[in-house]
């Protein structure tokens, strides 16, 4: 009778500890390779970058800009400039862009990271539907139609003249505006325009920290890492009002602007816009303070600082690229500060 031929041991062996290594090598992959993130970012939190893009033929109307009250007829006078030279890209964005209503959970979550425990109420204003909370002394209201946010602390001091320094305000401030997220993301602490002010109820500007009772700490908003502006020289999103003791007094946020699409543009060089504005086709956005009404028309104008920045035109639901040319404007003897806007390409 023929022997049954057997396998060896040790190639039975090698088989067995191939298989034990494929399969777990198999497992391991399971453990540790990539997995796909559930988080997801809402488009409202996202302004840059943006992927869809404006049609090449589609027609990009020219910017409104509106003079202030104290401009009778948009004239600089003589103009002439002393700014440094600006680094200036030869392209940028024009965005399609549309404001953000505030949703009802959204509403929510801020007012239990705020600490309130009592329930929104829903009114109807000539502005849309409103989610108002009142607990104790605080207020808070978001125009869940508009977008607007406010919050009021009735019993914060408005007398406190000693306490923390500037730098640990602002901190305080940044870190209560966070609270506000997802409304409050992406806004930066504007320092240059931080304001000092003194007294309650009929309050007034004061020059310095030291003598001020109540700091408004002003954020910004940036497109491309350019602040965003509106009419009349603002460009700002938000602000706190806090004392000297790190108390909050007030937060206004305005409406955040979901980005929808872009399109690039060339943009003016630095000498082209200076002759833009001899030209006469830049705007007057601020003249004198905001107080003044109907000054005299400029007999010159000396522009000492150039910027870029977007502009926020809500008919036209765009952002523009601009000049913010700023300076001091000089008629009959007296000088005002000026600021100018100046879209940042060609606009025929």
């Amino acid at each position: 009778m023929e022997k049954i031929k057997t396998i060896n041991p040790k190639i039975l062996l090698i088989i067995f500890l191939f298989l034990i290594t494929v399969i777990l090598m198999a497992f391991l992959s399971l453990l540790i390779g990539p997995k796909r993130s559930n988080k997801t970012i809402p488009e409202s939190l996202t302004p840059t970058p943006v992927q869809e893009q404006i049609p090449e033929d589609a027609e990009i109307p020219t910017p409104i800009i509106q003079n202030p009250a104290s401009v009778i007829t948009n004239n600089l006078g003589q103009v002439s400039f002393s700014v440094l030279n600006l680094s200036i890209p030869k392209e940028m964005n024009i965005y399609s862009a549309e404001p953000a209503p505030i949703d009802q959970t959204t509403a929510d979550s801020i007012a239990q990271k705020l600490g309130i425990e009592t329930k929104g109420k829903i009114t109807t204003t000539t502005n849309g539907d409103a989610m108002s909370f009142s607990d104790k002394s605080i207020n808070l209201i978001f125009y869940l139609t508009s977008g607007n946010t406010q919050y009021f602390n009735s019993l914060a001091s408005t007398n406190q003249t000693q306490g923390k320094n500037l730098n640990d305000l602002q901190n305080t401030s940044k870190n209560f505006m966070d609270l506000f997220s997802p409304l409050s993301d992406g806004l930066i602490i504007d320092e240059k325009n931080t304001s000092f002010i003194t007294g309650s109820g009929d309050t007034e500007s004061v020059p310095s920290f030291d003598q001020a009772t109540i700091i408004n700490i002003p954020f910004i908003q940036t497109v491309d890492g350019l602040p965003l502006y509106s009419q009349f020289g603002s460009n700002t999103q938000g602000s706190v009002s806090i004392n000297k003791n790190g108390q909050i007094l007030r937060v206004i946020l305005n409406t955040k602007q979901i980005l929808l699409a872009k399109k690039s543009i060339p943009t003016l060089t630095l000498d082209a816009a200076k002759k833009a504005v001899i030209n006469g086709n830049a705007v007057i956005a601020k003249y004198g303070t905001d107080n003044e009404v109907s000054l005299p028309n400029p007999q010159s104008t000396l522009f000492t600082k150039v910027s870029l920045g977007y502009l926020r035109d809500t008919t036209a639901k765009l952002l523009y690229p601009i000049f913010i040319f700023e300076g001091v404007a000089t008629t009959g003897g007296q000088n005002y500060p000026i600021t100018i806007y100046l879209t940042a390409y060609a606009t025929n």
